[in-house]
């Protein structure tokens, strides 16, 4: 029997808790899986972030990769690499997922071009050929003016990007099961050419722009805020 494929999307970490875009993209990796009878995997880098790999088992994962290392309490992102690289070699996913955020934007380029795989950056919607059974990857291009659907060719995995906000995630499950398995990557994945210099938080009165449902916004021809 052939072994069941594996679609994996990958988490992101904020501090010691999960960033709420690896909810979205788990909404996008339950419906691929459902419809090619895969297993919908979610990988979680971080340091003490083992206790809340059940959030993602209740957000639509079938299991949950951990990796949980005193060394990855900051994001280093050729660390990252180095691990992902490791686990795409020992389990061959079918598909890999990120969120189109800094973080992803900066691991997957680097990991598409380390392991030899095609990266379809930004998509909006995600899909499969009924007839090839290949993930569908639709993004805007030309300025936005056309939706293009990519098909990637090649040894997998499939990799994309999906911008946030693009799927909403599905709604908790508290009484759902999975699995959970503790990885622990080889001496050479930990090893950087980066140096942490510190972290400077964003200073921003109310809610982030990116987490808007709504915006509202005028020019000049508004003359002054009491127009709005």
């Amino acid at each position: 029997m052939d072994k069941v494929k594996e679609i994996w999307t990958l988490a992101e970490v904020r501090g010691k808790n999960i960033h709420p875009v690896s909810k979205e993209l788990l909404a996008w990796g339950r419906e691929l899986a459902d419809s090619m009878g895969s297993r919908l995997v979610s990988v979680l880098i971080g340091d003490e972030i083992s206790s809340k790999s059940e959030e993602l088992i209740h957000a639509g994962a079938d299991k949950v990769y951990v990796i949980d290392d005193p060394s990855l309490e900051n994001f280093l992102c050729d660390r990252q690499v180095n691990i992902l690289e490791e686990l795409i070699n020992k389990f061959s996913p079918s598909i890999l997922i990120a969120s189109a955020t800094t973080q992803g934007r900066t691991v997957m380029p680097m990991l598409s071009g380390k392991i030899g795989c095609g990266l379809t950056a930004d998509c909006t919607e995600l899909s499969t050929d009924p007839e090839s059974g290949r993930l569908i990857q639709t993004r805007p291009a030309i300025g936005g003016n056309v939706m293009a659907g990519i098909k990637t060719r090649g040894r997998d995995p499939q990799m994309c990007t999906v911008r946030p906000k693009s799927k909403k995630p599905l709604c908790p499950d508290i009484s759902r099961k999975g699995e959970i398995t503790r990885i622990y990557p080889s001496s050479d994945s930990f090893k950087t050419a980066l140096k942490y210099l510190g972290f400077v938080p964003e200073t921003s009165v109310g809610l982030p722009i990116q987490e808007a449902e709504i915006i509202i916004s005028g020019g000049k021809g508004m003359k002054n805020p009491k127009n709005f």
